[in-house]
């Protein structure tokens, strides 16, 4: 009688590079909600300008560039889109229409300061140096 062979089945691997690459991409996401914040897209779509075409009015900008910009938005979950028309989403409205009373727009600025966001930039010389040189 020949010998059963013995099954090589590994189980399946949960690895997966999604962290990785949300990680890498992370800087366009903090630019896109930081140009958002500083244009003030959140509070504009609340206010009813809620397509490309409107908020390039309101805010005096290009209609390519703040579809682009809210499209970007939509996909990582701060507004939502249905045909042509953006809304907020509930975490947007709570903490980015700067009309409301829990608006982190201030807070979120503050968190980019150019001096804030230079001691991330050099990181992998200050972990060699063991800190940040100030200059």
């Amino acid at each position: 009688m020949a010998p059963i062979p013995a099954t090589t089945a590994e189980p399946r691997s949960e690895a997966s590079p999604f962290r990785l690459f949300q990680a890498i991409n992370g800087f366009q996401l903090t630019e896109a909600i930081s140009s958002a914040i500083e244009l003030d897209i959140f509070t504009a779509v609340a206010a009813g300008h809620n397509t490309a075409k409107a908020l390039a009015a309101e805010r005096r900008v290009a209609e390519r560039g703040v579809r682009i910009l809210c499209d970007f938005l939509v996909v990582n979950g701060f507004l939502r889109k249905s045909g042509d028309q953006y809304s907020l989403s509930e975490d947007s409205a709570v903490f980015l229409d700067s009309r409301s009373p829990t608006y982190m727009g201030s807070c979120v600025k503050f968190l980019l300061t150019d001096e804030i966001r230079q001691s991330f930039h050099d990181l992998t010389n200050a972990v060699r140096r063991g800190g940040c040189e100030q200059t």
